[in-house]
């Protein structure tokens, strides 16, 4: 049985199609200009997406995402919080550093 979440993007879809329709607007139309607009912000925002991922790769390969890790697990014991989220921390980074060297950057599941 499918979930009621397959159905929602085509639902929703269908309800803006059908709002257009009943406005009058040339629902085409407004479709490309929308797509025109969201391209330009892709391609505004594109210089600052590949600064950020640069300076994380030169974060995790300097080695400060381990000492900051390492420096906030006092902190986290101090505060109760779960081990788990310092560890999370560490795992994050090693597993990225594993991916960054061995040029595997495929999602994982």
């Amino acid at each position: 049985m499918a979930s009621f979440g397959n159905y929602v993007i085509p639902l929703v879809i269908v309800i803006i199609i059908i709002a257009g329709l009943i406005r009058r607007e040339n629902v085409f139309d407004l479709f490309m200009s929308g797509a025109k607009d969201g391209i330009t912000v892709a391609i505004s925002v594109l210089p600052a997406l590949i600064a950020l991922m640069t300076a994380i790769a030169m974060f995790h390969a300097s080695g400060a995402f381990e000492l900051l890790t390492k420096a906030i697990e006092p902190l986290c014991r101090t505060l109760n919080l779960p081990q788990e989220i310092s560890g999370e921390l560490w795992q994050l980074c090693n597993t990225a550093r594993y991916r960054y060297n061995h040029n595997c950057w495929a999602i994982s599941t």
